[in-house]
Order: C-alpha cells, then sequence, then structure tokens
C-alpha cells in the first residue's frame, strides 16, 4: 500500500512540474504578429516588409527587402537553460551577390534568426519599436549565408560581440523548405568559450541595406523548447 501511495504522489508531482513548466516556451506558426515587435535599427531609412502569407493549407511568415532593414523580435524572453533548443522551418529565394560575411559592405542575409541575450545589451522592456542599436551586448545569429562555405562561426563585421552560426549556405538549397535544429547554451560556449547569461529572446530580420539588393524568404516554424 505504502509503495502505491508513494508511485501515486509522484506521478502527481510529475504532473505538476509539466504543468508548471510546458515542453515549449514558443511555438509559432505565424497565424499572426500579435506576440511580435517592430525592430529597427537608427540611420536605415527602408524598412522590411514583415507579412502572413498562406502556405498550402497553413500560414508562414513572409519577409520582403529591396535595401532595406528592420527585424522582428519576441515581445516575451525566456530562460535558455530551462528551453535551450531552437528549431525553425525556412525558405529562401535568393541570395545576395554581394554578399559577403567579412565584410560590412556584404553583411546581409536573407533571414536570419537571432538570440538576443539579456546583458548589458538588452532593455529590461521591450518597446513597440525596438531599437536595435540599444544591442550592445552579446547576440547569437543564425544564418543563411550568401556563399558556399564550410565556416561554421563567424563573427559580424559590424558587431564584434555577435556571433553568427551558418546553417545554410550558397543557393543550392534555394526555394525548399528546409528545417534547422540548434542548442543555444551549447553554441553560445562553442562560439564565446563560456555560457550564457540565462535571460534571452528571439528576433528574425531579412536584411538588404549593405548590398543595396533585395530578397524573399520564409519561415513557418518557430520552437523554443526543452528537452
Amino acid at each position: 500500500m505504502k509503495s502505491a501511495i508513494l508511485a501515486v504522489s509522484l506521478m502527481i508531482v510529475l504532473a505538476c512540474q509539466a504543468h508548471a513548466r510546458p515542453s515549449h516556451f514558443l511555438c509559432e506558426n505565424f497565424a499572426d504578429l500579435t506576440g511580435w515587435n517592430d525592430m529597427y535599427f537608427k540611420n536605415v531609412r527602408y524598412h522590411t516588409l514583415y507579412t502572413i502569407a498562406k502556405n498550402g493549407d497553413k500560414t508562414c511568415l513572409r519577409a520582403e527587402s529591396f535595401r532595406s532593414a528592420s527585424g522582428l523580435i519576441l515581445k516575451t524572453s525566456f530562460n535558455v537553460y530551462e528551453y535551450s533548443k531552437l528549431k525553425w522551418r525556412w525558405k529562401v529565394e535568393n541570395v545576395y551577390a554581394k554578399g559577403d560575411h567579412k565584410t560590412k559592405e556584404g553583411d546581409d542575409y536573407p533571414m536570419r534568426i537571432y538570440v538576443v541575450f539579456k546583458d548589458e545589451g538588452f532593455l529590461n522592456s521591450i518597446g513597440s519599436a525596438f531599437s536595435a542599436d540599444s544591442l550592445s551586448g552579446k547576440t547569437l545569429i543564425y544564418i543563411w549565408d550568401n556563399k558556399e562555405t564550410t565556416e561554421k562561426i563567424v563573427t559580424s563585421p559590424h558587431y564584434s560581440k555577435s556571433k553568427m552560426i551558418i546553417k545554410e549556405s550558397g543557393s543550392s538549397r534555394l526555394g525548399q523548405w528546409i528545417d534547422e535544429e540548434a542548442n543555444i547554451t551549447e553554441d553560445y560556449n562553442a562560439a564565446f568559450g563560456k555560457y550564457p547569461p540565462e535571460t534571452a529572446s528571439i528576433a528574425i530580420m531579412n536584411d538588404a541595406d549593405d548590398t543595396q539588393e533585395a530578397s524573399t524568404s520564409y519561415l513557418d516554424l518557430l520552437e523554443v523548447y526543452r528537452d
């Protein structure tokens, strides 16, 4: 009887823990953009257009840039040690002919997924128009690079505290839906040589202000979750 009671008690505890900390912090399928705020850059005149588009019987985010740069940042933040896994599905129609991750003039990507950490560069309150220029702290950026490369982690030519992790590169997989996964804490450690601050948020961007080109890209899934 005692063992049965203990087993039932354990089941109740586990159920309460699961309820208190769900498996997903974010499971975004882009039915709308109510959970996101605009993210702008100082002195960038033109902004990327983000809209909800149809993707078969589902919806997705369409990002269209034309000599422009701006992003979307999630209104809420999360603990990266509780929710360390990141998953998304993207499609890119074209890369930039002048794109080059080694130079400021070529530092544009048809799609980026940011993990922005709460340290000296993260605002405590994410406003309705969030200025990306205030992000002076360390940032992970998952990118679709413009040219084929074997490099995995590179430093942003604009911001030395931003490390870009190359998930796709070049044109061989353009026009295809590609599934990606990442481990935020392990990637941060690989990029910076230590583990990250615990609080972060997510941002999305398609930019073309440096190359003065244009691109269209899509996201139909973005998840932040735990094991």
